[in-house]
């Protein structure tokens, strides 16, 4: 009897490894845009390894063909850093929009980090935003940089980066201000951070830990509809964090398709 649960277990183990890279497709629509929009969003690489020249996240990337691409943060971490930087490089061909999560502001030089990405022509807002006009649509993506817990911004700060009725989008990397990004009635919200709460309990999307939310998280994947907007939650590309494998929850790559309403 010993013996079986031993096994059992580390079928469940085995069988729950991130051997894919899931792709989640996402559609919402908006009466602010005129036609269509097609958007990639990614978090959390932490440096982790995609193939020769990050191929097996570029390929996808290059079928879908995006109109934009979201970065929410913690694409570069606590080591080498080529294989962030490998990506991004290659993401400069694209409007691309980036901004920090809490582990590019923990290292020596998030500055240089910052300054690094914008030399491969990726756009990194700081409490600011750019207006795009894509195929007749006017679309405002701002961003703010990942501040410690104690710096949380208020609504009105967050208010003051936009500047136009244009379809909105903010990058922001901690998924649980929810009650922040309701307030902001921004109309689309992107966050990652959460990992999709790391080991998920199997066959559910119910995550066991999630950092600044503790056991069972509540937010830590999907498209949850606020009052005033939409928030989304990538679950990160990440397969080891700290050595620690995630466990039936793959590593995710979104494209998200929002037309007219």
């Amino acid at each position: 009897m010993k013996y079986a649960l031993i096994i059992l277990v580390v079928l469940l183990i085995v069988c729950g490894l991130p051997y894919r890279l899931g792709i989640t497709r996402y559609h919402l629509s908006s009466a602010r845009v005129k036609g269509e929009l097609r958007i990639c969003v990614m978090s959390d690489l932490h440096n982790d390894y995609y193939g020769k020249d990050m191929e097996k996240i570029l390929k996808p990337i290059e079928d879908f063909s995006p109109d934009l691409i979201l970065i929410p943060g913690d694409m570069v971490g606590d080591y080498a850093r080529q294989n962030a930087y490998k990506l991004l490089k290659a993401l400069g061909k694209y409007t691309t929009f980036y901004v920090t999560g809490n582990h590019e502001e923990y290292q020596k030089d998030p500055e240089g980090i910052i300054s690094t990405v914008r030399s491969f022509g990726i756009h990194v807002p700081e409490s600011t935003s750019e207006v795009l006009n894509i195929r007749g649509t006017e679309v405002e993506v701002g961003g703010i940089r990942c501040p410690h817990e104690v710096d949380k911004p208020t609504a009105e700060e967050v208010k003051k980066i936009f500047r136009t009725d244009a379809y909105r989008i903010l990058l922001s990397h901690r998924p649980h201000w929810v009650d922040l990004y309701d307030e902001c009635g921004i109309d689309l919200t992107v966050t990652g951070h959460a990992h999709g709460g790391q080991w998920r309990i199997p066959f559910t999307k119910q995550g066991i830990a999630a950092p600044n939310q503790g056991f069972f998280p509540k937010y830590t994947d999907g498209i949850i509809h606020l009052t005033h907007g939409d928030l989304l939650i990538s679950r990160g590309l990440v397969r080891h964090y700290h050595r620690i494998p995630r466990l039936y929850n793959d590593p995710e790559l979104i494209f998200l398709t929002v037309d007219k309403k």
